[in-house]
């Protein structure tokens, strides 16, 4: 009904989907890995913001608009039929079948709609991928190592000498503090690394 009676060719787009979402911690900032939880004044506000530009940016295109609250973390799907300024079926002509440019374009206008709300926008050509949100906290909430001086320091041997106990500890202690230093040397390659490409996706954003 809304193409209407024009000619639509084999391989058109005759429709298309828009996801729009935000972090875990917006909708949870207290638990934002607490899978299917949200706030919901968080919720009806975002809702409402995303949903305004929807309206903007797809209006009367608008097949059908969910919001889903089936998985971790509230999103919303938003069915659409790319039809132009001109009427014509064309999903490139279309603000969203641009280019990369142009796209990033449409990413700034939204994250500048729900920005009241205090959600950023990611960092443009950040080398971030993207994790699960489970994998990522567990790997954060897990506990590190623990150095448990009472398991690894030798037992002292009767009346032996503090120079001797030292020696002896440091030997046997010596293979582990090299393994711990060179974790730590690759942890702060990793970190001096990350910083880099963090400064780096800053930089290109300016132009």
């Amino acid at each position: 009904a809304k193409i209407g009676s024009q000619k639509v060719r084999k391989d058109a787009v005759i429709a298309a989907d828009i996801l729009l979402g935000a972090s875990p911690s917006y909708f949870r900032p207290s638990c934002p890995e607490d899978y299917g939880y949200w706030q919901q004044k968080q919720l009806v506000l975002w809702t409402e913001a995303s949903t305004d530009w929807l309206e903007e940016h797809v209006g009367s295109n608008i097949l059908q608009t969910a919001l889903h609250l089936d998985e971790a973390t509230p999103h919303i799907h938003c069915l659409w039929v790319p039809i132009n300024n001109e009427g014509k079926l064309s999903y490139r002509s279309t603000e969203f079948g641009g280019t990369r440019s142009s796209l990033s374009k449409l990413q700034d206008s939204y994250a500048a709609a729900v920005a009241d709300l205090g959600i950023e926008r990611g960092i443009k050509f950040s080398p971030a991928r993207h994790q699960k949100i489970r994998q990522y906290y567990t790997a954060v909430n897990s506990q590190e190592t623990v150095l448990d001086l009472n398991l690894w320091l030798p037992e002292p041997e009767p009346e032996e000498t503090a120079t001797n106990y030292r020696s002896k500890s440091i030997a046997l202690l010596q293979t582990g503090s090299d393994a711990i230093n060179q974790m730590l040397a690759e942890r702060q390659r990793a970190v001096t690394q990350q910083e880099l490409e963090r400064e780096k996706a800053i930089l290109a954003q300016k132009y």
